[in-house]
């Protein structure tokens, strides 16, 4: 039986055990984290562009992933095909469409800001013409 320490830790969070002075130092290291890293203007860029990244490359895969499933590759769209090119190692025509989309999301979340970016403005075409 493998015993949880966890059920017998003595405090909230580790920041709890600390000395009061270290205390206070991790509370302002946090709120400043908070209010200055995380809501810089770089930052909240960065976030805000994600969204229509991901909008973009889930646009493209989920459809190809769904048709490619549901109905065969041979019945996909050339759009669909050129699509599914990205995804040939990862899909197989056995999965279901519930492992389908789990593998295009383990993809997508494995994937770098700057690479995710890059392919979607490679895949809308913006910039290339």
């Amino acid at each position: 039986m493998i015993h949880c320490w966890l059920s017998e830790f003595p405090a909230k969070d580790l920041i709890n055990l600390c000395e009061p002075v270290v205390q206070d130092a991790l509370i302002h290291a946090k709120e400043l984290a908070s209010n200055k890293v995380y809501r810089h203007r770089t930052k909240l860029v960065t976030e805000l562009a994600a969204y229509p990244c991901m909008a973009t490359l889930l646009d493209v895969l989920v459809p190809a992933v769904h048709a490619c499933i549901t109905q065969g590759r041979d019945k996909l769209t050339p759009r669909q095909q050129l699509a599914m090119g990205l995804l040939e190692r990862h899909i197989d025509e056995n999965d279901t469409l519930y492992q389908g989309y789990m593998k295009v999301l383990d993809l997508l979340g494995a994937m770098t800001d700057n690479y995710a970016a890059n392919m979607a403005r490679e895949i809308s075409g913006v910039g290339i013409l």
